[in-house]
């Protein structure tokens, strides 16, 4: 309804449409970024936690679970209405970011994994920051607790766009 090409509209009634429904109001676009930033932190240590007990195959399972929601958040943040899985990784390649995600679906190991991802949640918090919705956070990971691995603490930016 929002995109694609249009042959005829000869009653122009698809262009009142699509301008009505160009883009979430402001207030329910920061609800949804918000929702997809808390989604993230509930998952952002398990990559690691997985690998920790031995579960490769857990980890990479819940880093594309990552993968899959910080593409959602990217194509959302440049207002685009993230389409359904067959189209992600093609609406997500039209976006003019630097972040491979291949190297997080592809890592070998737990802590390579981690390491992509982590870079991964940088670049997507710096670019958090470029949208001038909240004030600017600190994008870098730290590590969790004493674990030897990295996380954004993600819902910080959640609690940031839903702060009055």
């Amino acid at each position: 309804m929002t995109g694609g090409a249009v042959f005829h509209d000869g009653l122009d009634e698809l262009d009142r449409a699509r301008q009505k429904l160009d883009w979430y109001p402001d207030h329910i676009w920061r609800q949804i970024l918000a929702r997809h930033w808390r989604l993230i932190a509930k998952k952002e240590a398990f990559v690691g936690r997985c690998g920790e007990v031995g579960d490769e195959v857990g980890s990479a399972v819940v880093a594309a679970r990552q993968v899959r929601l910080l593409m959602k958040l990217c194509l959302l943040m440049h207002r685009r209405y993230p389409p359904y899985a067959k189209w992600l990784g093609s609406a997500f390649a039209q976006l003019p970011l630097d972040i491979d995600f291949r190297k997080v679906l592809t890592a070998a190991t737990w802590g390579e994994r981690g390491s992509h991802l982590a870079a991964a949640y940088t670049k997507v918090a710096e670019l958090h920051n470029d949208l001038k919705l909240t004030e600017p956070l600190d994008p870098s990971t730290g590590p969790y607790f004493e674990r030897p691995f990295q996380v954004l603490r993600a819902d910080r930016f959640a609690e940031a766009l839903q702060a009055p």
